[in-house]
């Protein structure tokens, strides 16, 4: 029994030696560097150099050089947005460790090398779980925050902006991804790069509620499977949302507007599901090539050139619960068939169907053909829809096609079309005012900037 309580006593001491060794420890790697004209550092290179791992390093407000390398576990914050020059020439920040974390500086003059991944600040394989916070990198000469093979980074609430003085060609991309594995990036606003987001190889990766506008590509998907973009504000690009080579990525409540070409762009992508979204006044607000066994579900599609363009043998997919409404024209279909698009006696709503209900409920007792007569004819001459739309001419043609089937053409067939929209009136007035945000973010009061 003695013995037994010697043995716990010795294992009691040993424990509090350890203890008292872990709170010096910790005491050491909290201590804190300060960088400034009055302070011991005047370089932030230096100050990184002298740190130990887990030190922060305060930055007083001033301008400093850049082709800050930091290779520790450390905490670097800036007070009022230092400035770090990078003097046109590689990154402003390079970090090469696990467990950073760089908040509050302002980036300018980075290098124009995309081959050697220039960049605001550039995150290395090692960079696990860092932390990038209230940036801002301005008039960027290559890419705004490049992630090459970091996991686990956060990367939020980011102020970036291309050079405008670069043709597109030759701009990089606001947030890079390579191999950029569960890493979240959100609330950020980008501006005038090539694209906002270029997503290549990196599963599992989620972009949250970033403003992204005046880029060519809003968001860039190359071969890049799992991942979740939601929320997120586009605007004024080409294209809107790219998943291109890529499965099982998951859209939901973005909002995009003004795409020129395309709001969202589907080439040989599998298994996605696109929920939610609203795309507004875009040349084409969904175009799905070579894209099956994907889910699109309760989207406002309203305002566009053309609603969806489906070809490239792009079904089976399962479509149901959206509503296209006003675009010029609802559908344009290629195929040798009909493509049903109904799922479990739901359909969707097209704000130029004219048929009616016998049940006298939210579903069209007659189906809804894309690629009808009264199509063919609004395709050939534009005009008559605007002459013709909803006349009696037209009504009785599409009797025709629905009662003899020898007359119709192969096309998306809706057998459930609704008679009312599938979003709230508030929402579909709201989308058609400047500024309109389907999802609010704390984002919106920064894009003036």
């Amino acid at each position: 029994m003695f013995k037994n309580h010697k043995i716990f006593i010795n294992i009691f001491i040993d424990f509090l030696f350890l203890l008292f060794f872990l709170i010096l420890q910790g005491t050491a790697n909290s201590k804190t560097i300060y960088v400034g004209k009055d302070k011991p550092f005047h370089s932030i290179q230096n100050a990184v150099n002298s740190a130990n791992n887990g030190n922060t390093i305060i930055v007083s407000n001033g301008e400093y050089s850049g082709n800050i390398y930091i290779n520790k576990p450390l905490t670097l914050i800036g007070k009022n947005s230092p400035v770090i020059n990078a003097l046109l020439k590689g990154s402003g920040i390079t970090v090469d460790a696990k467990n950073v974390t760089v908040k509050g500086f302002k980036i300018i003059n980075t290098g124009n090398n995309l081959a050697k991944m220039d960049a605001g600040i550039l995150l290395r394989q090692k960079a696990r779980f860092a932390v990038i916070e209230n940036n801002y990198v301005i008039n960027s000469n290559s890419n705004g925050i490049y992630v090459d093979g970091a996991f686990f980074t956060t990367v939020k609430n980011n102020f970036i902006t291309s050079s405008r003085k670069i043709q597109y060609g030759n701009r990089g991309y606001g947030i890079y991804l390579w191999n950029a594995q569960y890493g979240v990036f959100e609330e950020n606003l980008i501006k005038y790069f090539v694209g906002g987001f270029y997503v290549v190889s990196s599963p599992n990766s989620y972009l949250l509620k970033n403003a992204i506008i005046h880029n060519y590509y809003g968001t860039h998907y190359m071969f890049s499977n799992h991942d979740i973009v939601a929320g997120n504000f586009v605007k004024d690009t080409v294209d809107g949302l790219a998943l291109m080579y890529s499965r099982h990525i998951l859209a939901v409540l973005n909002t995009v507007v003004n795409a020129k070409h395309k709001g969202f762009l589907f080439n040989q992508s599998y298994y996605d599901t696109i929920v939610s979204n609203v795309v507004i006044k875009s040349g084409k607000g969904m175009d799905l090539y070579n894209t099956v066994h994907c889910k699109i579900i309760h989207n406002l599609v309203i305002n566009n050139k053309i609603g969806m363009h489906i070809w490239g043998g792009s079904f089976p997919n399962i479509v149901y619960n959206n509503s296209f409404i006003n675009n010029i024209f609802q559908i344009k279909f290629l195929a040798h068939s009909d493509v049903y698009w109904d799922y479990k006696g739901k359909g969707n709503y097209w704000s130029d169907y004219n048929g009616f209900s016998m049940k006298k409920n939210n579903t069209g007792s007659l189906p809804y053909r894309s690629n009808s007569i009264s199509s063919y004819i609004y395709w050939k001459y534009p005009i008559a829809k605007l002459l013709l739309s909803g006349s009696p001419v037209i009504q009785t043609l599409q009797f025709i096609e629905n009662s003899f089937p020898i007359f119709t053409i192969p096309g998306i067939v809706d057998r459930y079309p609704y008679l009312n929209p599938t979003f709230p009136k508030k929402i579909m007035i709201n989308s058609t005012k400047e500024g309109f945000f389907y999802v609010k973010t704390g984002i919106k009061q920064r894009m003036g900037k």
